[in-house]
């Protein structure tokens, strides 16, 4: 098909063609899919302040309205969303003490 000469031009403008097609179908999908994953990503974040805001809030509640259970899941929610982890003895003092009424979240 391609070794007649007088064929390469008919064998370039199929190839046109196809490829009109092709980017006529994939480029929406790919722009589709970069938008879903994006707004995907900005929910999850938006998701995860919203869970700290939360856990903030049990935290610097008075600590004898919360139980050691409620705080110990509020200590693992900020430990799960933080970039730099809790240590240990952080969050065994957040789990028995919270973080007192004198701090606030700042969304407060």
């Amino acid at each position: 098909m391609v070794d007649d000469p007088a064929s390469l031009p008919l064998f370039w403008e199929k190839l046109q063609v196809i490829s009109g097609i092709v980017a006529a179908v994939f480029v929406p999908v790919a722009v589709a899919l970069v938008g879903y994953f994006f707004s995907k990503s900005a929910k999850d974040r938006e998701l995860g302040a919203k869970y700290i805001e939360l856990a903030l809030d049990i935290l610097t509640s008075d600590t004898s309205k919360t139980n050691e259970a409620l705080r110990e899941w509020a200590t693992s929610v900020i430990n799960h969303y933080s970039r730099i982890k809790l240590s240990g003895e952080v969050q065994g003092s957040l789990k028995l003490h919270g973080l007192g009424p004198g701090i606030q979240s700042s969304n407060h």
